[in-house]
């Protein structure tokens, strides 16, 4: 798997994620970078606070 083989190298990933379940795996994984979270809810955005190591970047579309 990618995330071991970038663990062992000493390196951080970074998923494009938008549902909740791709969000869920990707803090089980131990994902450092998330974009978009598109379609969380408070459960996911519950789970992403409690990851602290995590960073989330969101989108922001004006006019």
């Amino acid at each position: 798997m990618c995330v071991n083989e970038a663990k062992q190298r000493g390196k951080e990933l970074a998923a494009h994620a938008r549902s909740k379940e791709s969000i869920k795996r990707c803090v089980k994984f131990g994902i450092k970078y998330i974009y978009h979270a598109s379609y969380s809810d408070e459960e996911t955005l519950d789970i992403l606070e409690e990851a602290k190591d995590i960073i989330l970047l969101l989108q922001v579309w004006l006019g």
